[in-house]
């Protein structure tokens, strides 16, 4: 079974959601030729959600152990991992959208502040498995967005294609 649709999205102006323009929709089935990797297609191999839990010592002076505290949660953490194919394009010119598409992401500003996504500018919907799923909210007490936190990308000049490592962040604000 192929792996169902992966989008990653930005928002920045207040009426954006998760149907904005400005995203990419991975591992798409609408894709005429999805697995033909001589074309311009874009893949999400893995998401990686890794939930920190903050943990306090109450070790007194001069003893060996002491007694730890669960402080709640501190850090979620997601890592994309997936590929991108025909690196030098349709056209073969070394212009492929995707990659230009995810460049510009990394480029540019990670949230928008004031009233306008100050909690991060980017979300992600995942078919496969919707526990994954953060649209950001940019107003209220629950403010969540994600935050791009850095890209890594490795071509592979043998296959023509580029892996890549997206790392997010969430970030909350409690509407004050």
């Amino acid at each position: 079974m192929m792996a169902r649709k992966i989008n990653l999205f930005r928002v920045s102006l207040a009426s954006d959601d998760e149907t904005t323009l400005d995203r990419i929709d991975f591992n798409n089935p609408a894709n005429a030729d999805l697995k033909d990797a001589k074309k311009e297609n874009a893949w999400i191999t893995s998401v990686e959600r890794i939930s920190g839990q903050g943990v306090g010592d109450d070790q007194p002076a001069e003893e060996a152990l002491g007694s730890k505290d669960a402080t709640g949660p501190v850090d979620d953490t997601y890592i994309i991992t997936g590929k991108i194919t025909r690196t030098s394009g349709d056209l073969d010119d070394g212009v492929n959208q995707f990659l230009l598409h995810l460049d510009l992401w990394d480029a540019e500003s990670k949230t928008v502040g004031g009233v306008e996504w100050g909690e991060g500018r980017f979300g992600i919907i995942d078919d496969n498995d919707h526990t994954n799923d953060l649209i950001p909210v940019r107003t209220g007490t629950d403010q969540i967005g994600l935050i791009w936190e850095s890209y890594t990308k490795k071509s592979i000049l043998a296959t023509n294609q580029t892996e890549f490592i997206i790392r997010l962040t969430v970030s909350r604000g409690d509407g004050t």
